[in-house]
């Protein structure tokens, strides 16, 4: 499946031999790939350009197609 603007990938980005992997929020903008992430957290805003650098490789290895939410037990 070929990610679309707006759905959710899995993210893979390698650097310095190591390898991180993330869920990001796909977007085109003004013809540019990016990245999107939904964190909470004011250190994680930053849109990251998919085209990476000359250190970093970034690429996008999976689209989120659904999401698994267990249902709430009551005990009486």
């Amino acid at each position: 499946i070929s990610p679309e603007p707006g759905d959710l990938v899995v993210v893979r980005r390698n650097e310095h031999g190591l390898s991180e992997y993330t869920a990001k929020r796909f977007v085109v903008e003004n013809g540019q790939k990016l990245l999107r992430p939904e964190s909470h957290d004011e250190s994680w805003q930053t849109d990251i350009v998919l085209s990476g650098n000359d250190e970093t490789e970034i690429q996008i290895v999976d689209v989120i197609i659904a999401k698994w939410s267990p249902l709430r037990r009551s005990r009486g």
